[in-house]
């Protein structure tokens, strides 16, 4: 499952995995494999996901050459996982 994933997720996503709908979630840059343990921390997770994808789409800025359309990109992308 992919989408505007947010800590507000958590309920719908579990819902999806005990039915058995679901066995990951994904954002652009990451992908976590569900299970019991994921589902208990679902909330914790989810923001320590976005924590490092803020730091991998910044680090990715300032350490590769990038196209500027792929800098704007992620600038723009870690603006909107901040205003999550």
């Amino acid at each position: 499952m992919g989408g505007s994933i947010t800590k507000d997720s958590s309920i719908f996503i579990r819902n999806l995995f005990k039915k058995k709908l679901i066995d990951r979630i994904e954002t652009r840059n990451i992908e976590v494999k569900l299970n019991n343990k994921v589902i208990n921390n679902l909330e914790y997770i989810i923001s320590l996901i976005f924590k490092f994808e803020v730091y991998w789409l910044k680090f990715k800025n300032l350490n590769f050459k990038l196209d500027k359309i792929i800098q704007k990109s992620n600038l723009k992308r870690v603006k909107e996982i901040e205003s999550r």
